[in-house]
């Protein structure tokens, strides 16, 4: 299981040092090389997944195939933009040109450009640091009001 939130820069050749923590929930190749899945996520940002995390996902997907037009884009648009990415031997992975089309990447005032790698159960989500913050707010935002619901029996209880 993946959790915890991490912020940290690309370098200049778009290289992401991959903590770890999450390191150590990765699947190895035949070569003995880390292997992650990188795909199109929900909200901005990107999914990374382990071996079996992305079997697992588009498995699901699978079982439900060829039922609907709705269900057959499901499947398009979550394998037309993965890669699967073996990290180098310091642990980073490359993140290629069309899965930083995918997310809002910008520099910031120092000219850096940062990340936040977030833990969420079975996946990390890889997102542009600036839409993270946003997202968090939100999260605040909503988690207060999904709190109370919870206390007075609604929907969340």
């Amino acid at each position: 299981m993946f959790y915890e939130t991490s912020e940290q820069p690309l370098d200049s050749k778009f290289r992401l040092f991959i903590p770890k923590r999450i390191q150590e929930q990765l699947d190895r190749d035949a070569d003995g090389s880390l292997v992650l899945y990188v795909t199109r996520g929900e909200d901005g940002c990107l999914y990374l997944l382990s071996e079996r995390g992305y079997q697992a996902s588009v498995g699901g997907l699978d079982t439900r195939a060829f039922t609907t037009r709705e269900q057959r884009m499901k499947q398009r648009r979550m394998t037309k933009d993965t890669a699967r990415v073996v990290l180098d031997a310091s642990g980073r992975l490359l993140l290629g040109e069309r899965q930083r089309r995918l997310i809002e990447l910008e520099e910031n005032e120092e000219g850096k450009v940062m990340v936040a790698l977030v833990g969420v159960m079975n996946r990390v989500e890889l997102w542009p640091l600036h839409k993270w913050r946003e997202e968090e707010a939100l999260l605040e935002e909503e988690g207060e009001e999904m709190v109370e619901v919870d206390r007075h029996g609604g929907a969340g209880a």
